[in-house]
């Protein structure tokens, strides 16, 4: 597999937000969203390298963190992802696979039998990543379990328009996920946000957040 980075860190968004865990960075992307803060994982550089799967489970060990965020670039279009979601798993990791929103995860085994200590953080792209065409039907989000989540990068009250809408289809729809409002860095006040959810009531499973490692280091520093 090709990886960007495997370090520890906390976990900046999610349901895990604050918690401990080990990032497995993936290089490639199917997306290309205007306002993404890791397009060097793109396509391959100098930074990067191959690993195997037990290379990377060896490497989580050793860090020794039970959570484990697997992102990107998009980690699902590496072809040994679902081997190594199976093995992290198996060896007892409590995995958060971060996926764009573009690739159909509810065909992959791990989902479909609901491996234990496996999750999806899939994204909506709105309208600010010039992506949205890019999303797979609703009915594939319908199939988000309770523990899973819906997120949702918004940088425009149009965005949050077109959230609101997609969470009201799903749930009329009998998802059941967390849903995450999280503003573009820069492009929206998060009071904007909260705002919005407070006139239209959003709750049960609806959460503001705020992508914490781009408060607590730099923003554009990388392997935090």
């Amino acid at each position: 597999m090709l990886i960007s980075e495997i370090f520890k860190s906390i976990d900046g968004e999610s349901r895990r937000a604050g918690e401990l865990a080990t990032f497995i960075r993936s290089v490639g992307c199917n997306l290309r969203c205007k306002f993404c803060d890791s397009t060097y994982t793109w396509q391959k550089d100098d930074t990067c390298k191959e690993m195997s799967v037990q290379e990377i489970v060896n490497k989580c060990i050793e860090l020794g963190c039970k959570n484990i965020t697997f992102t990107g670039g998009e980690p699902l279009i590496q072809k040994d992802a679902d081997r190594l979601i199976y093995e992290l798993s198996k060896v007892g990791f409590d995995v958060s696979i971060e996926t764009d929103g573009a690739i159909d995860f509810t065909e992959r085994d791990w989902f479909k039998y609901d491996i234990p200590n496996v999750w999806v953080c899939a994204d909506y792209k709105c309208y600010a990543s010039g992506m949205t065409d890019k999303m797979l039907p609703v009915e594939k989000f319908v199939k988000l379990r309770h523990n899973d989540v819906l997120k949702f990068v918004v940088g425009s009250k149009e965005d949050l328009d077109l959230a609101k809408h997609i969470i009201n289809e799903l749930r009329f729809k009998g998802c059941d996920c967390y849903f995450y409002l999280s503003p573009v860095f820069g492009m929206i006040k998060p009071v904007d946000i909260v705002d919005y959810m407070l006139k239209n009531n959003l709750q049960y499973k609806v959460r503001f957040q705020v992508q914490l490692h781009k408060i607590v280091w730099d923003p554009n520093m990388r392997g935090v």
